[in-house]
């Protein structure tokens, strides 16, 4: 799991130091289009052969909808890391976990429970410490990205639980997948920018690593217990951390450590309380 972590790191520092001269629906296509590769060994893993069954759903609508709710997660969260430190991009997408449980109650029925919500509220102190929007030369644009992502993201995971319903996990991943690829694609048309040798091989690791971390979390959940994993999928943000202060000499501060802590600790609580979150679509 650290390992897996370490790779969606990666991806996200590739992510930011090429988001200023790629548009994010770009980046976002690369990454999806190659993560095509594993999500079909995932459906086709533990079967003899390829035939119409293992594609076979009555929610093809459902499954666009999660495609295009992860998607643009995804494009928000990368659009986001040019204005804010790393670091403080991954530990404000984790309120992603705080989201899912703010609207399964009115989206899926489910009871919302006072300690929920306390811990809800000290996580988005959290946020405010990692912020701090008193500060001179604050902007919210980058925040507010990053938090549309996490608060898009928390429906991606809604949708899956809907979906799930009625598809396995591995259908799930697949579509949303290759309709992510395709959508993302097509918005080629409108915020391409042709890459140059260099670029292209580091967008295509941007596709390879995702797909290595995807690996390397299934094998984690296959050995060890969902719970007992769930607070390594947190050491994100220590990765995050390093490599921003040495690429970008980004310093987190004190008080935004505070704030980190709160986010982590709520959304693992949240986690835990709740069944482990569906892993962010990155």
């Amino acid at each position: 799991m650290i390992a897996s972590m370490f790779c969606f790191a990666l991806v996200d520092v590739i992510a930011k130091y090429l988001i200023g001269d790629y548009p994010p629906n770009e980046i976002s296509f690369f990454r999806l289009m190659i993560g095509l590769v594993p999500a079909f060994g995932y459906l086709r893993a533990g079967k003899c052969e390829i035939s119409r069954s293992m594609f076979a759903t009555k929610r093809t609508g459902g499954h666009v909808v999660c495609a295009v709710l992860a998607l643009a997660s995804m494009a928000l969260f990368f659009g986001g890391l040019p204005y804010i430190q790393l670091a403080k991009a991954v530990a404000l997408n984790y309120t992603e976990a705080i989201f899912v449980i703010l609207l399964a109650a009115p989206l899926l029925r489910e009871r919302l429970r006072a300690k929920e919500l306390g811990v809800a509220l000290v996580a988005f102190t959290g946020v405010l410490l990692i912020l701090q929007p008193t500060t001179s030369g604050f902007s919210w644009y980058g925040p507010t990205l990053i938090l549309a992502s996490a608060l898009l993201g928390a429906g991606w995971v809604i949708q899956i639980k809907r979906l799930s319903q009625t598809d396995d996990s591995a259908l799930i991943v697949f579509y949303f997948t290759l309709y992510g690829a395709v959508i993302s694609g097509a918005s080629l048309t409108w915020g391409w920018k042709t890459p140059d040798i260099v670029d292209l091989s580091l967008l295509c690791s941007i596709g390879v690593l995702g797909s290595i971390g995807q690996i390397l979390m299934a094998t984690a959940l296959k050995s060890g217990g969902a719970a007992e994993l769930a607070p390594f999928n947190y050491t994100t943000v220590l990765w995050a951390t390093l490599f921003g202060y040495l690429l970008w000499d980004e310093n987190v501060g004190s008080i935004a450590a505070v704030g980190i802590a709160l986010v982590i600790l709520g959304s693992l609580y949240l986690a835990l309380e709740n069944k482990p979150n569906i892993p962010d679509p990155r």
